[in-house]
């Protein structure tokens, strides 16, 4: 089992220096969030320890990724960076990042490529009232986070 301080402490560093977003506690996750879509995205690895990583952000908070990362301004036109592959690629970061910390500079994993889907908006609400999820605001939009150990 990772402490959920250090999943979020992590978190919070990824999302601070790889995508370039505050981060910050969310207070109240059953608070109302209107967003246009959900995408989930998970990473197993295996070695010194074997688990999976599964985040769930907005559409919106994927796309803000891909605006910070690449510098350009919301107001611009969109690349063609499609926000799965945003998410799956934070994912990845966070996750060597998290393994790197808990593990030790040492330690030895293998990574499988993240998978990432848009899922429907009903499955907001599973996600609210599961304990298993953690949730931090990244400017002020939220994104849940569930770590399993096996």
């Amino acid at each position: 089992m990772i402490e959920e301080a250090k999943v979020k402490q992590v978190l919070k560093k990824v999302a601070e220096e790889f995508a370039f977003m505050f981060a910050d506690d969310q207070e109240n996750p059953s608070d109302e969030l209107v967003c246009d879509g959900l995408i989930r995205a998970r990473m197993k690895f295996s070695g010194d320890i074997k688990g999976e990583i599964i985040m769930v952000a907005p559409v919106e908070l994927c796309r803000n990724m891909v605006s910070n990362v690449l510098g350009i301004e919301e107001t611009e036109e969109q690349t063609n960076v499609d926000p799965k592959e945003a998410l799956a690629e934070f994912l990845n970061i966070y996750c060597g990042n998290l393994l790197t910390e808990v593990g030790g500079e040492d330690a030895v994993f293998d990574l499988c490529p993240p998978e990432a889907e848009e899922i429907p908006l009903e499955n907001l609400g599973n996600l609210v009232d599961e304990e298993e999820y953690l949730s931090i605001l990244l400017d002020e939009i939220p994104i849940f986070v569930k770590v399993i150990i096996e």
